[in-house]
């Protein structure tokens, strides 16, 4: 059996921080790591390089069957 399990932290990073190793977190959430760049300079080229696999999967989903 597959189980998932969700926490919620809220703004307790210290309560964050026993799940997470501060070493592997950016400074935006109380890490050592550089802060993370939101203007997308990093990430773009990332998801670039994958528009035609994410455009692929935006076209799946249910049908809409008007004639019904």
């Amino acid at each position: 059996m597959l189980v998932f399990i969700i926490y919620f932290h809220g703004n307790d990073l210290a309560k964050f921080h026993q799940f997470i190793s501060i070493d592997k977190l950016p400074a935006d959430f109380g890490g050592n790591l550089p802060a993370i760049d939101y203007t997308g300079l990093d990430w773009y080229p990332c998801v670039a390089a994958q528009i035609e696999h994410i455009e692929k999967y935006q076209r799946c989903g249910f049908v809409d069957d008007k004639e019904g």
